[in-house]
């Protein structure tokens, strides 16, 4: 078993053991999950949603769509998959209150 100890800030150095296990380095977040009462797991919260097992998409080409637009445009992830579903369903556009979303190519702001 391995220990670290807790300095007077709150904080505890994860081994390096540990780190390059769980594939984490300076900046990336981890999560606690409780496991069972006074037990918890470290568990890495920087991987893809694409690495998750039991991970079902209805329309992979439509949600890599919406990837590419995510990447090159100014609205979020969320608003770019809500814009190609729409587009696909045969909508003409989407219409939004956010401002920036309204700069990505198939949205229109409400106002």
């Amino acid at each position: 078993m391995r220990t670290a100890t807790l300095n007077r800030k709150g904080q505890v150095t994860i081994p390096i053991a540990f780190r390059t296990a769980l594939g984490v380095g300076t900046g990336d977040r981890v999560e606690f999950i409780e496991t069972a009462p006074g037990y918890f797991e470290l568990v890495a919260a920087t991987r893809s949603v694409t690495a998750l097992k039991g991970l079902l998409v209805e329309d992979a080409k439509m949600v890599w769509k919406a990837v590419r637009l995510f990447k090159a445009g100014s609205a979020d992830f969320a608003d770019c998959l809500i814009d190609c579903s729409a587009n696909r369903a045969g909508c003409d556009y989407t219409a939004t209150f956010d401002r920036g979303t309204a700069r990505h190519g198939g949205m229109r702001l409400v106002v």
